[in-house]
């Protein structure tokens, strides 16, 4: 991504691993870990199964875990389930039925084990790296390119399509939400016809989308850009704000955002009653969207 880069990085150069050394290390290690000592077996199951406990609302279960050696050292899990409490919702959980994390040695920013993690969601490959610290961790995804289609599940009551780049730096630390860093672009996305609240709309083609975001001091998240749309778009629109994050429950949420909205003349004809109460300046509608992020309301931006 060209602008507005995380500066959070997690050091993941390979270039150790060509290493004799280093590689004979690994594999003995493993192999020592798999076959012969059997207390840091025990330790490592402990390690294992107490991180998958996240907060008291969020307990991530797997069916097996495995520790392989070829064709590199890695963790192999079974049955990987997110369940949907961890995101505030009573459904829809993630499953994955595979996972493979592959040990990319010490990390020294943050202090812990570095992790690739492989997997597959709804078909579509996802790639990211983990760090497991002593009481936190840390989840960092680089330039992924994601369909929105998969979040289909987790958006209730709104359909999009289209593929955004994401840049994402996640991290935990003693049970409790330290940092969020996110940079989210698009150049194809797009609304599709659909019933919203009671409406019905056609295909929105809205083109460019822009997201980006970070937590403050106190684990607020502040949205610096939210932008939608071009001159070409049906629907162009810019908000800044801040979500003060719920830890229990992320629907519930508060949100405080101010921004602007601007129709084409075709969706101001047929959509533009919905937004008569709101000031009006150089053709953008002026809004200020507060209450919770499951249901936002909407007044004129004063």
């Amino acid at each position: 991504m060209s602008d507005n880069q995380i500066d959070n990085e997690v050091k993941y150069d390979l270039a150790f691993l060509m290493n004799p050394k280093w590689i004979i290390f690994s594999f003995s290690f493993f192999i020592l870990v798999a076959l012969y000592n059997f207390p840091l077996s025990k330790k490592i199951d402990q390690i294992v199964y107490s991180s998958l406990a996240v907060s008291n609302s969020c307990k991530i279960q797997i069916s097996d875990y495995g520790i392989n050696v070829f064709p590199l050292p890695h963790l192999s899990i079974k049955n990987l389930n997110v369940p949907a409490t961890c995101f505030g919702r009573g459904k829809d959980s993630i499953f994955l039925p595979e996972l493979r994390a592959y040990f990319r040695g010490p990390s020294f920013s943050p202090l812990g084990v570095l992790f690739k993690v492989e997997s597959e969601f709804k078909s579509v490959p996802i790639e990211l790296f983990f760090t497991a610290g002593i009481s936190n961790f840390v989840v960092v995804m680089k330039e992924s390119t994601i369909p929105l289609e998969i979040l289909r599940d987790f958006l209730p009551g709104v359909k999009l399509a289209g593929h955004v780049k994401t840049d994402f730096y996640f991290e935990i630390s003693k049970m409790k939400l330290k940092k969020i860093n996110l940079n989210i672009q698009s150049k194809t996305f797009v609304i599709p016809a659909q019933n919203i609240e009671g409406y019905k709309i056609e295909t929105l083609n809205i083109q460019d989308m822009q997201l980006i975001a970070a937590t403050d001091e106190k684990s607020n998240l502040k949205i610096s850009k939210f932008i939608l749309g071009n001159e070409q778009s049906p629907v162009r629109s810019s908000f800044k704000g801040s979500i003060n994050i719920s830890p229990n429950n992320l629907m519930s949420s508060s949100i405080d955002l101010q921004g602007e909205l601007a129709l084409s003349k075709e969706l101001s004809d047929s959509l533009g009653f919905l937004f008569t109460q709101f000031d009006k300046k150089d053709n953008f509608y002026q809004i200020h969207l507060s209450g919770l992020l499951a249901a936002p309301k909407m007044s004129s931006k004063r």
